[in-house]
């Protein structure tokens, strides 16, 4: 996680120098759709029955033009391992990495799976962000779809992988090379409230 951070780092240093990477058209298409979006931090409680949402779980909130389809308006950015199996394989994600996936999903759909299906509650916190931060964010949510990444309970969980993409985009780089281990989905949301870039924790 570090390297990349750092990759990222230096490639925002060129890029503030005046030097420009070819976007593709798909990228494009997808920042112009969500540019104008609301975006949200939302906090999903813990569920007792699955030791690997032990400290609840962090959800990228982005929610669109009312122009839009449903399917398209209200996206949920998630990241999270495919399917915990058992008791013993969650408890095995305290010691041992495992592989997470990135997924952008159906906003309202998720809320009622979480609030209906496993009875969890739900805080939601409007993201304050610019344009060209938003843009950033947008590419930066772009390029993780498209890749598996490592996960780990404590240091490489859904809380790290939003600190991470949030401070990219807002150049706060306090919020993930200051981030506490075990890194908590509520110290996230602490730290985000004291660079203000959410209210009403």
């Amino acid at each position: 996680h570090w390297s990349r951070f750092r990759h990222f780092l230096a490639l925002n240093q060129l890029t503030s120098k005046g030097l420009r990477a070819k976007v593709c058209p798909k990228l494009n298409q997808f920042i112009r759709k969500y540019i104008n979006a609301d975006f949200s931090i939302i906090y999903v409680s813990s569920l007792i029955q699955n030791p690997s949402s032990a400290f609840g779980h962090l959800i990228l909130g982005i929610q669109g033009d009312e122009n839009e389809s449903m399917l398209e308006r209200e996206l949920a950015f998630t990241f999270s391992i495919p399917e915990v199996k058992s008791i013993s394989h969650a408890l095995g994600l305290f010691f041992k990495d495992g592989v997470g996936h990135y997924r952008l999903h159906d906003f309202q759909m998720l809320m009622d799976h979480y609030q209906r299906n496993e009875l969890r509650d739900i805080w939601l916190y409007p993201l304050k962000l610019n344009r060209n931060q938003k843009e950033v964010l947008l590419s930066e949510i772009w390029s993780m779809l498209l890749v598996k990444d490592t996960y780990s309970f404590l240091s490489g969980n859904c809380a790290s992988k939003l600190a991470y993409i949030i401070a990219l985009a807002t150049k706060d780089y306090h919020l993930f090379s200051q981030f506490a281990w075990p890194h908590s989905p509520l110290e996230l949301i602490q730290q985000l409230y004291h660079a203000r870039l959410i209210e009403d924790v």
